[in-house]
Formats: structure tokens, sequence, C-alpha cells
């Protein structure tokens, strides 16, 4: 009677086996979930049905129901894997033309939003745009100056709607962006001009004072390269490829090195060579990295002690 037991279950469970694989098998990949879910329902419905006398057959219907599961589930494992492939990786330009496409987003958007379609302009309107100046990275001290000037428009009588509203709020950004669009005139009476590249990790310092050496050789200045950024590793190096590439000479010293007594050294060498320019590399810092600030703090001190200009 056992042995009868046993024989039954063992042709049960090879049943359902069999079942879900047919199941699995003869189901269109684009509905493997619900398909195979049906012939499971259909397979487990069938064995729960059975008349066994065992109290063990409760277990080998959990057994086979687990089994059809995991089996389901495979193919749709696979799929998330198809979906999930590792993304292409993207040049410097191409993440930085995607982080500014997202800001100018952002504040176009978001400004549009708040200030278009206001019958009022008033007080709370400028709430509202200085949180998305604020939200769209533009800055705590541009975005104290933008709503001043526009608070001082308001009080004028000078805003009486969303248009005007908006063409002032382009007459604020222009004045803050004006003054920075000028062209970078080398003034060669006193040699060399120092140009002391600074700003945050990453976006393409080393890189630009290639562009920028290529540039002025062709505008017909002497150009030196000073390799300041001793603290990334491979800085000084990266530098010195640029330096062979436009046949500049390159002032460098070992990683770890003294940033200052760096640009100090290539400082006097332009000098003493009547070099036209000076570019001097720094490291990538932010204005929360404290010895790097003091680093910087540093360098400009020891240029101005041997010119009260420097950096130009």
């Amino acid at each position: 009677m056992f042995g009868f037991g046993k024989k039954k279950r063992v042709q049960e469970e090879q049943d359902a086996e069999a079942a879900v694989d047919a199941a699995l098998a003869n189901t269109p990949e684009p509905a493997v979930d619900l398909a195979a879910d049906s012939a499971v329902d259909s397979v487990v419905d069938s064995v729960g049905d059975s008349d066994v006398d065992s109290v063990g057959d409760s277990v080998v219907d959990a057994d086979v129901e687990s089994q059809a599961s995991e089996q389901v589930q495979a193919p749709g494992d696979l799929a998330v894997a198809e979906q999930t492939e590792e993304p292409s990786k993207r040049g410097f330009f191409g993440r930085l033309r995607d982080g500014l496409s997202r800001t100018r987003s952002k504040l176009s958007d978001g400004l549009g939003a708040v200030v278009l379609g206001r019958k009022e302009v008033d007080a709370s309107l400028l709430e509202e745009v200085e949180t998305q100046l604020l939200t769209a990275d533009v800055g705590l001290e541009a975005t104290d100056a933008i709503i001043d000037g526009l608070r001082a428009r308001l009080g004028r009588k000078q805003l009486a709607d969303a248009d005007e509203f908006m063409a002032a709020l382009r007459e604020e950004l222009r004045a803050i962006l004006a003054p920075c669009d000028k062209p970078l005139v080398i003034d060669t009476s006193k040699k060399p001009f120092v140009i002391l590249m600074v700003g945050v990790n990453g976006v393409g310092k080393t890189t630009t004072i290639g562009k920028l050496a290529k540039r002025y050789q062709s505008e017909g200045h002497s150009v030196m390269l000073a390799a300041g950024d001793t603290f990334r590793a491979a800085a000084v190096e990266q530098l010195q490829v640029w330096g062979e590439r436009n046949a500049v000479q390159v002032v460098a010293q070992d990683t770890g090195s003294d940033s200052a007594s760096v640009i100090f050294d290539a400082y006097q060498s332009a000098k003493a060579k009547g070099m036209d320019i000076l570019i001097a590399d720094t490291a990538g810092r932010l204005h929360t990295k404290d010895n790097l600030m003091t680093e910087l703090e540093k360098i400009v001190r020891v240029l101005k002690k041997q010119d009260p200009r420097l950096p130009d």
C-alpha cells in the first residue's frame, strides 16, 4: 500500500514537471509569463485534486509548485537582463552637454510653469521664481541679485503682467552674464602673462590648457606650461603630453610636490626666457576642501610677491 502511494506520487510529480516543460516550450516569447502561469496553475490544481491518502503528498505538491514557479520566472529574468544592458560609455563633452541640457530644461520649464498664465505679479511669484532658480543651481549670490532687481521693478510698478515679468527676468540675467562675455586679451607689455587655471574636478582644465597653448602659439605668442596639479595621479604626465604635442616647454616636479613651488619655478623660468604667456595648471578642488583652498591661496600669494598684478 505504501509502495503504491509512493509510485503514484512520483508519477504525478513527473507528469507535473513534463506539463510545465511543455507549457514553457510551446508558449510564445512575448507572453511567457501569462501562458506559463496559466499552465502552472492547471498543473497545481490537478495535483491538489488527486486522491492521495498520504500526508506527504502535500509536501510533494508544494515542491512541484515551487519548481514550476522557478522555471516560469527564469525567462522573465533573462528578459530583464537583456533590457539592462551596460550603458554605452559617453565622453566628457557628451556628459557636459547632457548636464547643461537638463539644467536648461529645468530652468526654462520651471520658470514657464510658474510665470506664464499668472494674472498678477506679486511677492509670492518672486518667492516661487527664487525657488526655481535655486533648484536649477543658478547659485545663491546670482539668485539674490536677480530677485533684488525684480523686486525693485515690482516696487516701481514696472511689472504689470507675466510678459513684462519674463522680459525683466531676461534683462537681469543678461546683466549678470554680460561682464563675462569678453575676449581674453593678452597683455605682453609685462612678460610673462600668467593664466592660472582653477576649477572643480573633472571639468577639463588640463585639456583646455593644451588647447589654449595651441591657440596662442598660432597667434605668434611664446608659451610655457606649469604642471601645478601635483595632487591628482598622472596629472603631471598628462600636461607633459600636451606640451610634447604642441612643442611647448613644461615645468614640472614629482606628484606630491608643493604646487606653489612648481608654479614659482615656472614663473622664474618664463621670466628669464622672455616668454609671453605662462599657463599654470592646478588641482581640481571644491570650496569645501580646506587644504586645497589653502593651497590655492598660497599659490596666489607667491605669485603676488613677484608681481602684485599676478595672476592676470
